[in-house]
Parts: structure tokens; C-alpha cells; sequence
């Protein structure tokens, strides 16, 4: 093995473990929320809870409160929808008798809201895992061509392109399958539409609706975004939108691209605006 081969070896080897390791520690910190929350519902005291004050934080609000177990105060959060009182008044709360520092505004908290809470964790350690995981495969990919002696770009224009498509697809579709988006969903279609699961009737239109246009825009988007870096020109949302506008008469050849680009966006423009409609329409 060349040292040019080891070295990336042992960079392979290091970015898997870390990847795995961030997966399983992330896995762990679920399955230990989830053993909390579970238990909190099993096993928890009801008390009463004053609330301080409501705030707002990242775009939310918070009923902020105060509760004594044993002589001993505590103070917790919830979101104003679950708990949606003014300072001064008191409320029902859960805690849990072995750390009652941990609450929950009583008839607040299920097995559907304990899966909930704990998705953003279960993601952060896939989306982790997956950022570290995908270079090391590209490094295997790399290391093979140069030993066959291929020194040239991994993938084409157009492969970058159609892999954008499928990845922004696969995100779409997996959003689809989160309790909360579930719910709204089926407030606005119903919990089986054409006797199927809503989610999957959901995530088969916006299979329909939105792969192939994909497919074909980000294949010449990613024409437009290699002439622009040629150019030197400004990448930002602003300065690639400009430049897009003046792609066609910069680079005649990017005129096909640039129709394609901002017809793509006006379609899925137009589909927001009906989605905003449509849920507007029936109080969604």
C-alpha cells in the first residue's frame, strides 16, 4: 500500500468511527429521554404551578413557572400550548418523584408526544452520521480511480444535479412521516384518503409534483452555478439570482438552462401559494 493510500486509509477509518460513535451516543441520548418521559408518565405526581411569566424565544412562546415539592422550589418552561395561562395563575403539573425537576403540564404528555420529542435527536445523529459517512465513501470512490489511474472529477455536472434532486426529494418525503407534519396532514386530507395512510397518499403526489421537475432544474442550475464561480461572480441568494436572470445573455449556450431554472421556480412557487391557500381555506 502506497503512503498516499494509508494516509487516506486511516482517515476513512477515523471518520467512520467518529460517525458511529456520534450515531450511538445520539441513539442513547433518545432512548434515555424516552425512558424519562415514559417513566414521567407512568409514575408522575400531580402539583400545582404558578406561572412567573411568558416570554418569547426563537420564534415561540413560553409559560414560564414555579412549582415546591417537598419544601423545595422548582422552576420549568413549557410552550405556550402547553400551557397557555397568564402570570399568577396556577395549573396541574407532572413530576416525577425520584427528580422532580423534571415536569410536564399534566394531561400534556403521551406516547405519541414522547416520540415527538425525541425525533429531533434520532435526526441530529442520522444527519451527523450521514455527514461523515458520505465523504468516506467519496474517499473510497477516489482512492480506487486513482489507482486505476483516473485523476478527474468524481461525478459530472449532471450526476451532481440529478443527486441534488434525490436528495431534496428524499427530504421532503421523510418530513412527511413526523408525528406533528402526520396531524396536519390529516387535518387537511384525512387520516386514510383513497383508503391508504395519508402520509403515504401524501408523499406519493409530492413524488409526482415535485421529482421531475427536480430531476431536470438542478441539472441546469448546477450549469448556471459553475459558469457563475468561473465568472467570479457573487454566490450568495441575492447575486445568484441576478446572475441566473443574466445568465442567457452572458453565456448564449445557458439560455436553455436559465428557462428552465426560473420555470422550475415558478412552479413550485405556484404550489406554496396554493398550499397557502388551500390550508388558509380551511383553518389549518
Amino acid at each position: 500500500m502506497e503512503p498516499w493510500e494509508a494516509s487516506a486509509r486511516r482517515s476513512q477509518a477515523f471518520v467512520l468511527v467518529l460517525g458511529i460513535g456520534l450515531l450511538a451516543a445520539a441513539t442513547a441520548l433518545a432512548e434515555h429521554r424516552v425512558s424519562r418521559l415514559a417513566a414521567l408518565l407512568a409514575d408522575g405526581k400531580i402539583t400545582a404551578a404558578t406561572v412567573i411569566d411568558v416570554s418569547a424565544r426563537n420564534g415561540d412562546r413560553f409559560t414560564h413557572y414555579r412549582y415546591d415539592v417537598n419544601g423545595t422550589a422548582f422552576d420549568w418552561d413549557s410552550r405556550i400550548q402547553d400551557a397557555p395561562f397568564s402570570p399568577g395563575e396556577t395549573f396541574p403539573i407532572r413530576y416525577l418523584p425520584g427528580d422532580p425537576s423534571l415536569c410536564w403540564p399534566d394531561g400534556k404528555l403521551d406516547a405519541t408526544r414522547i416520540k415527538t420529542e425525541v425525533h429531533p435527536i434520532h435526526i441530529g445523529g442520522w444527519v451527523l452520521f450521514s455527514l461523515l459517512v458520505l465523504p468516506a465513501l467519496l474517499g473510497e470512490l477516489r482512492i480506487r480511480r486513482r489507482k486505476q489511474g483516473d485523476t478527474g472529477p468524481l461525478f459530472t455536472l449532471d450526476q451532481v444535479g440529478r443527486g441534488l434532486a434525490v436528495l431534496f426529494t428524499a427530504i421532503v418525503l421523510g418530513v412527511n412521516f413526523f408525528d406533528d407534519v402526520r396531524a396536519v396532514q390529516a387535518q387537511a386530507f384525512g387520516e386514510q384518503p383513497f383508503g391508504a395512510p395519508v402520509a403515504w397518499v401524501v408523499s406519493g403526489i409530492e413524488l409526482l409534483l415535485f421529482f421531475p421537475p427536480l430531476w431536470g432544474m438542478t441539472t441546469h442550475l448546477m450549469r448556471i452555478v459553475q459558469s457563475a464561480m468561473r465568472d467570479g461572480a457573487s454566490l450568495s441568494k441575492f447575486g445568484l439570482a441576478v446572475y441566473i436572470l443574466r445568465s442567457g445573455h452572458l453565456h448564449p449556450e445557458l439560455r436553455r438552462s436559465r428557462v428552465v431554472v426560473l420555470a422550475g421556480a415558478a412552479y413550485f412557487f405556484a404550489i406554496m401559494v396554493g398550499w397557502i391557500a388551500f390550508a388558509t381555506a380551511h383553518g389549518i
